[in-house]
């Protein structure tokens, strides 16, 4: 209790690039300096997973991220060479980065659009889309920057050469397969932790402050009442959402191998697979998904053992990835009626590429089953549709 209480002590005296995003580490507020103890026996115990009488997970913290090395860009020092770089003068520069919260939250001046996605279950999603001229700077940003960070092995979202197939294969055929979920992974990761991940890679204060404005967004209160963020919608979001995560792999990882446990993530998704996994592990991965800023939803953990079907992000590893079978008779069902009676018949006529992304994903996970529903797609006619 009391190395843990001092661990708190010291994160709230030192805090200085996190700043209020320190909050992001617990689901409540921090105590004030010298409360700490008091604050951990009634929240700690209550809110999260019971670690104070277990201190394993406040291990040495592993190394931060890799210099990058041979990058197409090396890291810019002054703001006149970020905006050059980014073909826009200065001022346009701090109109995009808006670190003064200047910038409208609609209308055409604003760099944003809004829409609610609804999720199967929960509250829906807010999706923020960058305008066309913010989302080319956003890319040149991916291609030249973001792209050169170096990730973690067990990151297998939004990146070359991997996919939700590599993600999933290592946990194929396993006794015991456990599903963890992060919880609103990228509206946790601010606009402080964005600065902070910049400024590690060798970004001056100023340079870095803006490329984090660049790539965070906080949406009119009109909208929702959120901190600035990562925005999901943005095509820098899920690169720097794997940067930001590098330590949370590293240590996940570790406490993985340490126990002859196979460990993954794609996105908010954690998978640990082996032959036996005990209920005192899926605490110390809470606290270390709490130690690095992130929470943990443990309404979507799932321990699963081989005798029942093995699901993870929608994938089936009971033997091999596969797609679900219920999931591939409907989508079956729906081609076969539009190849019989048209798109319009099954409310399709403007999704072809809906439903071509669907069977792209059968075919990565069981190429038998993708030819042949890519077989019937091709018998639909979407002359005169599209």
């Amino acid at each position: 209790m009391k190395e843990l209480q001092k661990m708190i002590e010291q994160r709230i005296a030192e805090a200085t690039v996190a700043g209020d995003d320190l909050q992001r580490l617990f689901t409540v507020k921090l105590p004030k300096k010298g409360l700490s103890a008091k604050w951990l026996r009634s929240n700690l115990e209550k809110r999260g997973p019971r670690l104070v009488s277990n201190q394993g997970w406040l291990r040495p913290i592993p190394p931060t991220i890799p210099p990058i090395t041979g990058a197409a860009v090396p890291p810019l020092t002054t703001i006149g060479e970020l905006a050059e770089h980014l073909r826009m003068s200065p001022s346009e520069l701090d109109w995009f980065a808006d670190l003064h919260h200047r910038n409208p939250g609609e209308g055409a001046l604003a760099h944003y659009r809004y829409r609610w996605i609804p999720k199967r279950k929960g509250s829906p999603r807010l999706l923020m889309e960058p305008k066309e001229s913010l989302k080319m700077t956003q890319r040149r940003i991916l291609e030249t920057v973001l792209n050169e960070i170096p990730l973690h092995e067990a990151a297998h979202g939004f990146r070359i050469g991997r996919s939700i197939r590599t993600f999933a294969e290592p946990h194929s055929g396993k006794q015991v397969v456990l599903k963890m979920d992060l919880g609103d992974f990228f509206p946790s990761i601010t606009f402080a932790r964005v600065t902070g991940l910049f400024q590690m890679l060798g970004y001056r204060p100023e340079v870095a402050l803006r490329l984090a404005g660049l790539c965070t967004h906080g949406p009119p209160r009109k909208v929702a009442r959120m901190a600035r963020h990562l925005p999901q919608g943005a095509p820098t979001s899920p690169a720097l959402a794997n940067a930001v995560a590098y330590r949370l792999d590293c240590r996940l990882s570790g406490l993985a191998k340490s126990l002859e446990l196979n460990y993954t993530r794609y996105a908010d998704d954690l998978a640990f697979s082996g032959t036996r996994i005990r209920g005192s592990f899926l605490h110390l991965v809470g606290g270390i998904i709490l130690e690095e800023g992130f929470v943990a939803n443990y309404r979507k953990t799932r321990l699963m053992r081989a005798s029942t079907r093995q699901r993870i992000a929608g994938v089936i590893v009971n033997e091999h990835p596969n797609v679900e079978r219920g999931e591939f008779d409907r989508l079956k069902a729906i081609l076969h009626n539009c190849a019989k009676l048209g798109p319009a018949s099954q409310g399709m006529s403007d999704q072809r590429d809906h439903l071509r992304g669907k069977i792209a994903s059968v075919q990565m996970l069981t190429p038998t089953r993708g030819e042949k529903l890519l077989k019937i797609f091709q018998k639909v006619d979407w002359i005169g549709v599209i």
